[in-house]
């Protein structure tokens, strides 16, 4: 029984992810840009998330509102939040080296700031800050050790 489950969703999906190469070709065909098989390629990925959705609340019972609310609500919010100040910043210089380099410590720093204010809950922003901590006081003391050793 599980196999033919575990087929289904296999099949289901790898139909729908093949669909991004037809659906470029003929929209490049058409002569749209070649950007936009960028968004074909993220459309198709959200439809099969939700495709994997519908299978795991048939198959696990997932509670998809709670999910929908506790996961892709943040996601959406904190992904949001990180474009439009990334855009912001990129819009604020003109083109070049400069605009690229700050634009992308920015991005990443405005990423990491919103995923954690916005993408995560409390209990798992606790998980984050033991993680750091721990990961702190391990490279100071190997740094610790090479120093000792060094000498």
């Amino acid at each position: 029984l599980a196999h033919g489950r575990i087929r289904s969703f296999q099949v289901a999906i790898g139909c729908l992810l093949l669909l991004i190469l037809p659906l470029s070709y003929i929209y490049l065909k058409l002569g749209y840009p070649p950007e936009g098989v960028l968004c074909i390629g993220i459309a198709v990925a959200v439809a099969a998330l939700f495709v994997r959705l519908y299978f795991l609340k048939k198959i696990v019972q997932l509670p998809l509102k709670t999910f929908i609310t506790n996961v892709l609500a943040r996601i959406v919010l904190a992904t949001a939040v990180a474009v439009l100040f990334s855009v912001e910043v990129y819009s604020l210089f003109s083109a070049g080296m400069v605009r690229f380099l700050v634009v992308v410590v920015l991005s990443i720093a405005i990423v990491i700031v919103s995923g954690y204010l916005l993408g995560i809950n409390s209990q798992e922003r606790h998980v984050v800050k033991l993680f750091v901590k721990d990961s702190i006081t391990k490279a100071r003391s190997r740094l610790g050790k090479k120093r000792k050793g060094g000498r």
